[in-house]
């Protein structure tokens, strides 16, 4: 059998291959475009596929300069935790921001339990609004046209991969939500966020455990979530059950006029 770790790196592959417009051959592995919204870094990318050693760093940048003209920032993605480590000093010194990301798998009970019951599955246009605020607080310099594009690209998901959405309300507003897909008994949960006035209330936990069980109904037998190794998230997803499996690595050149934190996944 493949091992959970490689189960879950198809399982991203397969979700990034089906919501691009465009998957093109890159020297090392693929390039993925979504020509509606090119603005989005996490849409627009290199996928490094193959074993970087031996390779030059000047030459994967050369690469991506011509797999990427035309778009006004890059992006690599490196799954491999050797390679990207091995590229990251001078990626860096070229004007690259790193983001280094683990992936988890559930394999235990929560430290505590949380009321399942309050979490309700909802469609895209029900949970839209409450999208487009997380993305304009995340993204104040963006255009409210990019932020729109960036919350209706959650149905696109929705619609290319099956994607469901789990919200939490608080006074009959979405307060918090999560979303989940299966494909081939892997799941992953995404995009768990919660609107800063109202953490603390366990809103992102009981998502997260709605979200896995649902996924194990389904027939899931591997849950996966991502975290960023530098973010709290990963210790309440720890606490959640969930127990790493890998890590992988982004690579993000913004455009000159753009802060390098200004994008989301």
């Amino acid at each position: 059998m493949t091992a959970d770790s490689d189960r879950a790196k198809l399982l991203g592959r397969w979700v990034q291959d089906r919501t691009s417009t465009r998957v093109e051959p890159f020297r090392w592995g693929s390039a993925l475009f979504n020509d509606e919204i090119p603005e989005r870094f996490f849409s627009n990318f290199v996928r490094v596929e193959r074993s970087l050693a031996g390779v030059e760093v000047v030459d994967l940048l050369r690469e991506t300069e011509r797999t990427m003209a035309g778009l006004a920032h890059r992006q690599i993605q490196i799954h491999d935790e050797p390679d990207g480590a091995r590229v990251a000093v001078d990626l860096a010194a070229a004007g690259y921001g790193a983001e280094r990301s683990a992936t988890l798998a559930h394999r235990r009970q929560p430290e505590r339990t949380y009321d399942l019951g309050l979490v309700e599955e909802l469609p895209h246009a029900a949970v839209r609004s409450f999208l487009v605020e997380v993305y304009r607080r995340a993204l104040p310099d963006v255009e409210p046209k990019v932020v729109d594009q960036f919350a209706d690209f959650r149905r696109v998901v929705q619609q290319s991969v099956g994607t469901r959405f789990f919200a939490r309300r608080i006074d009959g507003a979405v307060a918090g939500m999560c979303e989940l897909y299966v494909h081939d008994r892997v799941a992953q949960v995404e995009h768990v966020d919660t609107l800063e006035e109202f953490r603390g209330r366990g809103i992102a936990s009981s998502l997260v455990l709605r979200a896995v069980s649902e996924a194990r109904t389904v027939g899931a037998d591997l849950v996966c979530i991502d975290a960023d190794l530098d973010d709290w998230p990963i210790n309440l997803y720890r606490r959640l059950g969930f127990v790493d499996l890998g890590c992988s690595w982004a690579f993000t050149k913004p455009p000159a006029t753009a802060p390098a934190d200004s994008q989301l996944p």
